[in-house]
């Protein structure tokens, strides 16, 4: 089997793409001429498309450290399915959370629901990154807290 021209191209472009992010050269040029193939708008998509998805995929574990910690620390603890902004409130309700949590939260939230409703093209690659940089921030202290909170519970338990 010979696989399609298009495949090539793609595969080609792909290739060129990765390298052009992890090196910062442009190795086209260097082999051969193929232009009208290597659109730079191409090579932007191909880096906002990973960093869309780096962005959804820590929204996914931001969502499962927020369920989480309600579980471990609300006094009624919810089992059924609750949107991320929901378990958000509660969450600074019963912690103290500060205020430049919320205003990280506040920002990524309507982000992530472009991408999830596919009008990417709205937001710039920058904001993205920016807003995935500062989501894995509040994530990592919400875990932290939880760890912190669970370790002081089996102190307590094995201390009395």
């Amino acid at each position: 089997m010979v696989p399609e021209m298009h495949v090539l191209e793609g595969a080609r472009t792909a290739a060129l793409a990765v390298f052009s992010t992890l090196f910062k050269t442009d190795i086209s040029p260097m082999l051969g001429d193929d232009s009208k193939r290597n659109k730079p708008t191409e090579k932007i998509l191909f880096a906002a498309q990973n960093d869309e998805m780096e962005l959804l995929r820590l929204f996914i574990e931001f969502e499962r450290a927020l369920e989480m910690t309600l579980k471990s620390i609300s006094p009624k603890p919810d089992t059924r399915p609750r949107a991320a902004r929901q378990m958000w409130e509660e969450y600074k309700l019963l912690t103290k959370t500060p205020p430049e949590w919320d205003v990280v939260v506040q920002k990524v939230m309507p982000i992530r629901n472009l991408i999830a409703h596919g009008q990417s093209d709205k937001i710039k690659s920058n904001e993205v990154v920016e807003a995935y940089l500062q989501l894995m921030e509040v994530t990592d202290a919400i875990k932290a807290s939880v760890k912190a909170t669970e370790a002081l519970r089996t102190d307590r338990k094995t201390g009395s």
